[in-house]
């Protein structure tokens, strides 16, 4: 029962390598056709995920400097935190200008955080 946690990972490992093991080839094709070298006249717009079987296309999060079209989901979910925190740094002057903040503003677990 002692090594029963690292035996999961152990587990995982294997599989994960398993199931990995057999897309190396296409990965490496794939690659080897984006190199500068090898094919000068590759179409710009041409996508480095297209070409990939569906469990490689999905892995691929960016290319070419933007996000793969699959997690554009990360740029939306940053813009929502973005837009969170600026609403809660208003808040936070708006009770500081009325008196009701006293320059403290309480954390989660009742710990408070000083602002300068």
């Amino acid at each position: 029962v002692d090594q029963l946690p690292t035996e999961f990972a152990k587990d995982a490992s294997h599989h994960f390598g398993s199931q990995l093991l057999p897309l190396i080839p296409q990965l490496l094709q794939r690659a080897h056709q984006f190199l500068p070298s090898t094919e000068p006249e590759k179409k710009e717009e041409e996508s480095f995920h297209e070409g990939l079987c569906p469990e490689l296309g999905a892995a691929v999060i960016a290319e070419g400097g933007s996000l793969a079209p699959l997690w554009t989901c990360i740029d939306q979910f940053r813009a929502f935190q973005e837009r969170e925190a600026e609403a809660e740094a208003h808040e936070w002057e708006r009770r500081e200008r009325h008196g009701e903040g006293g320059g403290e503003k309480e954390k989660a677990g009742g710990k408070k955080d000083r602002r300068p």
